[in-house]
């Protein structure tokens, strides 16, 4: 990389020959190597705290107020969130498993109900984006649908496909054929 983000420089204390001390000569780069590595992933405990102020003028007391996502004593953050969702919606890690990576990777602990709490949230953020892209798919002349079956708890709902080039939409739905895809409302649509 061009611009490591941290350099460490190995050096000689001393003459390897005579043992005199070169802690303060200046020496050049001869030879560079790169370690490329994750950080450690841990949580970042982040405390806020009202602070009380008195007037020196009036002597009433005025108090600090915490930002409108700082609404429990202790809460989960939105990065933690993010890939708690990432791996069980984006990596489709099942709920127990989605728990344990987040405990053995930062040291954190959430129930399986947290996170299918977080990932409805997250669906409900993300609904405007995904109509917007159904429209846009639905709008081009050449799209490609497909349909498959995926095994959830034992059931067999169907795994709904549509996509362009350059836009892909999944749903699911219990059934299969044209009363889901007339749900789904891709494809076809009337014009």
């Amino acid at each position: 990389m061009e611009s490591p983000d941290e350099v460490v420089h190995h050096r000689q204390e001393v003459c390897r020959q005579c043992h005199t001390d070169l802690s303060a000569v200046p020496g050049r780069v001869v030879e560079r190597r790169q370690v490329l590595d994750v950080p450690e992933i841990c949580l970042l405990a982040q405390e806020h705290q009202i602070e009380a102020i008195c007037c020196p003028s009036c002597h009433s007391t005025s108090l600090g107020g915490f930002p409108a996502a700082v609404s429990a004593t202790v809460q989960d953050g939105p990065h933690l969130q993010a890939l708690a969702v990432y791996l069980h919606q984006g990596q489709w890690l099942p709920t127990v498993r989605t728990c344990e990576v987040l405990a053995a990777l930062c040291g954190c602990h959430i129930s399986e109900a947290t996170l299918l709490q977080w990932s409805g949230l997250a669906a409900e953020r993300l609904a405007p984006t995904v109509e917007r892209i159904a429209d846009l798919i639905a709008a081009s002349p050449l799209q490609h649908g497909d349909e498959t079956g995926i095994r959830v708890y034992g059931m067999l709902p169907w795994l709904y496909v549509n996509c362009t080039p350059f836009l892909t939409h999944l749903a699911w739905h219990e059934s299969r054929g044209r009363q889901a895809m007339d749900e789904i409302g891709i494809w076809p649509r009337e014009a």
